[in-house]
């Protein structure tokens, strides 16, 4: 491995190189992913897309090449990182190592200061900080996007503007395709490069039947495949990175609190349905205590048994008897069926008691009473007129 690498050629009026002390660190994807950069930044482009598999550390890529532009290039203007708070701690370690420049973390107490900035320092801000910024638009000289697929069409990619653009992703855009997605990202690296989208979905349905990659330009695909010599990292070796870079946030005292990212936005609608909820459970907590009283039973109140409805009769005729009748037919329990001792026991009750009291009052009291039950019941002898009824149910024979 030489003791630096040459972006540009090695005699070079002022070569662009990365240092030793990080060229050390680099593996062999990873310089393939520095040279692109560059590469497509000599050449001219406005900027870049790294579209790599997890774990390829694109961190420490985009900080090697900050730092060999910091060595090499004046600019009057600084760079600034964008990334998720996830990452945030791992972009602060990279680049406060390896990118050769001190790092500003955006914040509400400097945010006046960086826009009047005009000396090569490294910005690192999450997305959700950006409010500081007050949607001013702003010019840096390198603009570095983590996750670019994902906030692509949010408004603080069209305020941020910068000479050079570095898009990161690491979606797999043949699995998961998105065409009209895949062309936000390519416009927001080289305004310009394609035309509208109806004819960039036919051009690149077409680049796909022919198995062409259409953009290799400025849109370097690296995967584990890509090169029998790329290796992945042991699990072990993750473990000691992630080990190293926790050790250093912590002796430098960096930390980013999950609170300072706001919460995603309810819809009014169920803002309010959970407020009516909890108003509502206020209210019940509050009348929970307070029952009614149970009701005042007097003497000519009957509360029904074996019943599934709760019925009161209160009868107030003038026929006692009746209403006796009545009454002692819901409040008698029913009568268990005696033991025989036969297998199969029929338990259809008698024709007479089918109906309820109110059905055999009314029935007695209409002209179209089946009697023929009656005299089951009682005798074959008697009548089957409506006064041998009556008088048979009121006499006190049997």
């Amino acid at each position: 491995m030489p003791e630096v690498l040459y972006l540009s050629h090695w005699d070079a009026a002022m070569p662009v190189v990365v240092p030793n002390s990080v060229v050390k660190l680099l593996t062999n994807y990873q310089i393939l992913a520095i040279r692109f950069l560059y590469n497509c930044l000599q050449k001219g482009y406005r900027g870049a897309i790294l579209n790599e598999e997890t774990e390829m550390n694109p961190c420490i890529q985009v900080s090697a090449f900050l730092n060999a532009l910091n060595s090499s290039i004046s600019i009057e203007a600084p760079a600034i990182v964008l990334c998720t708070a996830h990452t945030f701690g791992i972009w602060h370690y990279y680049l406060s190592n390896y990118a050769g420049n001190r790092v500003t973390v955006l914040s509400e107490h400097n945010c006046e200061q960086i826009l009047q900035s005009k000396s090569l320092e490294i910005i690192l801000s999450t997305v959700d900080n950006l409010k500081w910024l007050k949607g001013a638009e702003l010019d840096f000289f390198t603009v570095i996007i983590d996750d670019l697929d994902v906030v692509i069409n949010k408004k603080f990619v069209k305020q941020i503007k910068g000479q050079y653009h570095i898009g990161i992703t690491t979606r797999n855009f043949l699995k998961d395709p998105g065409q009209k997605l895949f062309r936000n990202m390519l416009l927001w690296a080289n305004p310009g490069c394609v035309g509208k989208l109806e004819e960039f979905c036919e051009e690149d349905d077409e680049h796909l039947n022919q198995n062409r990659y259409a953009y290799g330009e400025y849109w370097l695909r690296l995967t584990w495949s890509f090169c029998e010599t790329f290796k992945k990292s042991s699990k072990d070796d993750l473990e000691h990175n992630q080990a190293v870079v926790n050790n250093w946030l912590y002796e430098n005292d960096v930390s980013y609190s999950s609170e300072e990212v706001p919460k995603r936005r309810v819809r009014k609608r169920k803002r309010e349905s959970v407020t009516k909820e909890v108003s509502n459970c206020e209210l019940k907590d509050d009348v929970k205590d307070v029952t009614p009283p149970p009701p005042q039973l007097n003497e000519s109140t009957q509360v029904p048994v074996n019943s599934q409805e709760t019925i009161i009769y209160d009868y107030t005729d003038d026929c006692p008897l009746l209403t006796s009748i009545i009454n002692n037919d819901h409040v008698a329990p029913a009568s268990k069926p005696e033991d025989t001792g036969n297998a199969a026991v029929s338990n259809e009750p008698k024709t007479v008691r089918t109906g309820s009291s109110e059905d055999l009052l009314l029935s007695i009291m209409s002209d179209d009473f089946n009697y023929d039950g009656v005299r089951e019941e009682y005798s074959h002898n008697h009548s089957s007129s409506k006064d041998n009824v009556l008088s048979m149910l009121f006499s006190d024979s049997e």
